[in-house]
């Protein structure tokens, strides 16, 4: 898979960047100078709003843990998914870990607060794409027009996003259920060869504890999901925002809503393709593709430019996550050989008691 995807992300860029001019895209970044250390701030902004979304999620269930904790498992778990390919598998399964910082008893509702995250993303993502369309008519029907010679992509825009929030409100219906994780466990306990069974039949508490914590994520009032819901949808607005400022910083004027749009079909791409590390070479080219087709004056030479600026930040942040991940390892270590050495206190005093 990681030969696949290099031999994939060495095809994209060249194909997108053959013709490039370094020495224009050296004039354009250049151009903007300091001003681009403004580029990391709407995403800096949107993993906060996100770090508070999960934050109401898991009052739903209790105490939420600290805001660090949280923070921290939200950027090493966006770093992985940025890093790696297929990296949102590998993310997705991290951030219970660091949340539940090595302790078993809160892992059930590390998942279920995940799980929460991930159906309100997706719902944000589809309605994020269909307020895209609606507020960049005109510019989604000349894009459309110019790379697939008709309205399809107008159409795929509207499937799309009305697909992204029905499978979100599903998993909402499914995972709210409260029988998902014991399904599970039934037919890993029917699959596994018999001499595994007992040691597997044990875990069964920590099944039925996730279908309880994600009960109460997903539980009535729903109406109380719509802050975080709003939240996630707020943060797709920042990825279009971020766009805008890397063009608006190499001087290249384009209508926020316009970028909007841009921006949804690009990430789409980048969703629906995710063999390549942060869509890389795919996301690149459809970049350079929309700006041609949007007749952006030396648009290969702006794409160029833009993507080394919005990569850049991708790498900061990667090392940002990858420190953030170490840390928290290490701290899960200590709490997980402290609590080895109280256990056998806990045992002797349990008579006692």
């Amino acid at each position: 898979m990681t030969v696949l995807a290099l031999v994939v992300v060495a095809l994209s860029l060249w194909f997108a960047f053959r013709d490039v001019s370094m020495l224009a895209v050296g004039q354009l970044l250049a151009a903007a100078g300091p001003q681009l250390l403004w580029v990391p701030l709407p995403f800096v902004l949107g993993q906060l709003i996100d770090t508070r979304a999960v934050g109401l999620l898991f009052e739903r269930m209790g105490a939420a843990p600290p805001f660090l904790r949280r923070f921290g498992a939200q950027a090493a778990g966006e770093a992985t998914t940025l890093a790696l390919p297929m990296g949102f598998l590998v993310g997705e399964s991290l951030r219970p870990w660091l949340l539940a910082a090595g302790d078993q008893t809160r892992l059930a509702s590390s998942i279920a607060a995940v799980s929460g995250r991930k159906a309100l993303l997706i719902m944000g993502e589809g309605a994020w794409i269909l307020l895209a369309l609606l507020l960049a008519p005109a510019a989604a029907f000349e894009l459309s027009r110019q790379l697939l010679g008709g309205p399809w992509l107008i159409a795929l825009s509207v499937l799309l996003g009305t697909v992204l929030i029905g499978v979100g409100v599903s998993m909402v219906c499914f995972l709210g259920g409260g029988h998902v994780a014991s399904q599970l466990f039934a037919r890993l306990a029917s699959a596994v060869p018999l001499r595994f069974r007992a040691r597997v039949e044990r875990t069964e508490t920590y099944f039925t504890r996730t279908d309880a914590q994600l009960a109460q994520v997903f539980a009535a009032p729903r109406r109380q999901l719509l802050v975080p819901a709003l939240s996630y949808l707020s943060i797709w607005l920042l990825e279009g925002l971020e766009v805008w400022l890397i063009l608006h910083l190499l001087h290249v004027e384009v209508p926020l809503t316009t970028v909007f749009y841009i921006e949804a079909m690009v990430a789409s791409c980048r969703s629906l393709l995710p063999l390549t590390p942060a869509g890389l070479g795919v996301q690149d080219a459809g970049y350079v593709a929309c700006f041609t087709a949007l007749g952006i004056p030396g648009a290969l030479g702006v794409g160029a430019a833009f993507c080394l600026a919005k990569r850049t930040r991708e790498f900061g942040w990667c090392l940002l996550g990858t420190a953030c991940w170490l840390l928290a390892r290490r701290s899960n270590q200590r709490a997980a050989r402290a609590r080895a050495r109280l256990a056998p206190t806990s045992l002797r005093s349990s008579p006692v008691a």
